[in-house]
């Protein structure tokens, strides 16, 4: 399951770059690239600029929740925190930890991109419409989502790493 996260997790990142190019393609040669109370553009800037912010936010998201798992193996213990890190930082217990962040980091991955593809898409809706206005329900439609799944993959996360009661409890999850 974890590959297929992985898998997952990497489309919906391309699709969201190539949807970022296309929009760029799309977009006026200025753009609103904030967005005040009442989804009114309040800042702009060229389209350019427009593009590699959002460009530069996906790359380094995702290069963090890729490497993240790879980071934390790599990384002193007394730095990490993670639930019952004592237990799961254990050289033998390591490689399940890695595979656990890389299952969870790659799901987050998903959630967070998709997050941010709908917001692509608002605000290229937005910066297309006369005059620009940014769909402020959607918008908080949106976000209400993704913060639950937030709430939801939090508690997620620190169930995945209670320590197990047995070692057979362990290996069935």
């Amino acid at each position: 399951m974890e590959e297929t996260m992985r898998k997952a997790f990497l489309t919906i990142f391309i699709l969201t770059i190539l949807f970022n190019i296309l929009s760029y393609i799309m977009l006026p040669d200025e753009v609103a690239i904030h967005f005040g109370r009442g989804g009114r553009g309040d800042s702009r800037a060229p389209k350019e600029v427009n593009c590699l912010l959002f460009l530069g936010i996906d790359f380094l998201l995702f290069l963090l929740f890729w490497y993240s798992p790879v980071l934390i193996m790599k990384t002193p213990a007394k730095w990490v925190n993670l639930p019952n890190k004592s237990y799961w930082l254990t050289e033998e217990n390591k490689p399940i930890t890695r595979q656990k962040m890389e299952s969870l980091m790659s799901e987050f991955g998903i959630a967070f991109f998709l997050f941010f593809f709908f917001l692509s898409v608002l605000t290229l809706d937005a910066n297309l419409s006369d005059p620009v206005k940014l769909n402020e329900p959607l918008l908080l439609t949106f976000l209400v989502i993704f913060l639950i799944y937030t709430v939801y993959w939090c508690i997620k996360l620190y169930r995945s790493f209670r320590v197990p009661k047995k070692s057979s409890d362990y290996e069935q999850s």
